[in-house]
Order: structure tokens, then sequence, then C-alpha cells
């Protein structure tokens, strides 16, 4: 995959986060909402509580759901060394 080629790029996160959007629909959650704002407070469970006004064990309880609906889809998680918030703005 090319990083600067947006189409793979956009590809890349629609199969990657279709488990998650499917779990906001379904259950009217906001969990790719809460993802996106972790990665733009640098993956930081207290900033990113803030900025959602919740507390962080909320935030710990997002995460361990988020990661649930991704092994439960056919795509792999990311590599932690990848950069999430790159990839998540999409």
């Amino acid at each position: 995959m090319q990083l600067n080629d947006a189409e793979q790029l956009t590809a890349f996160a629609d199969r990657t986060l279709a488990g998650v959007r499917h779990h906001d629909l379904r259950r009217g959650t906001h969990l790719l909402h809460a993802l996106r704002v972790h990665a733009n407070s640098k993956l930081s469970k207290s900033e990113t509580a803030q900025r959602l006004n919740v507390h962080p064990n909320t935030v710990s309880q997002h995460l361990r759901r988020i990661e649930v609906c991704w092994r439960a889809s056919t795509c792999p998680l990311p590599k932690p060394s990848w950069k999430w918030g790159k990839w998540v703005r999409l």
C-alpha cells in the first residue's frame, strides 16, 4: 500500500473500520468518534476522557470494544507501529 495514494488509504480505512462502523450503526454507539478523538489526543486516555467528557475508564472500555469489533471483522488489527492518527482521520 502506498501511503501517498488517497484511494488505497481510504479503502484500507474502510475495511479496517467497517466492524466499528457497523457496531455504531447497529447499537447507536459512537466508537468511531471516540477513536478519532483518541487519535487526535495523541493516544492519551486522560486527554481523550477530558475531550469526550467521560471517565478515563469509559475510554478504556470504548477502546476494548473497538478491539473486539476489529477482531470480529476479517481485517487484521493494524500493527502498533502504525501512526493511528494518520489513518483514523480519513
